[in-house]
């Protein structure tokens, strides 16, 4: 076994004396990634939007190439709904690249009240489609119109932020 220092304690050790001071850098920290994540998401958003390729968006950011896509989708949906949608609620990200090319439809939280759901298709050129689905006919007239070589009952082309299938 290797004895290479680590930063982390032992479970035995007393906590350090400055604890607040760490926790209140952490909550500084964690603040900061917020807002400045905030900030890139909607760059991302307004590049795609003036036509910038995804693919030349992801070689530039910390996202791949699925993550920036959904962070674009994401300020889209936001901004033409005014709702920001609960982080927890939305698919998770893969690492850098995982997802290239999949999941070209995405199906929003099924939120209570809301009567809908967010649904974003994804178009190599250009923004996503964004229109918000009241059941699956409404869903599936959507897809057929915006990309009818997608096939909206297929796992691999249709991500759902939970609650896949359901509408109310």
């Amino acid at each position: 076994m290797c004895d290479l220092p680590t930063t982390q304690q032992p479970p035995d050790d007393p906590l350090p004396d400055d604890l607040g001071e760490w926790l209140r850098r952490i909550d500084a920290a964690t603040s900061d990634h917020i807002r400045t994540r905030a900030l890139l998401d909607g760059v991302i958003a307004d590049a795609r939007a003036a036509g910038v390729p995804v693919r030349m968006i992801d070689a530039r950011s910390p996202y791949g190439y699925g993550e920036a896509r959904r962070a674009a989708d994401r300020v889209d949906a936001e901004r033409i709904t005014g709702h920001v949608a609960p982080e927890h609620l939305l698919p998770a990200a893969e690492p850098h690249g995982a997802d290239r090319d999949s999941a070209p439809i995405i199906v929003g939280p099924l939120l209570p009240g809301a009567g809908d759901r967010e649904v974003s298709i994804a178009h190599d050129r250009g923004p996503a489609a964004m229109r918000a689905c009241a059941g699956q006919d409404e869903f599936v007239a959507f897809v057929r119109h915006e990309r009818p070589e997608l096939d909206p009952t297929d796992p691999e082309q249709v991500r759902w932020a939970g609650n896949p299938g359901q509408w109310e």
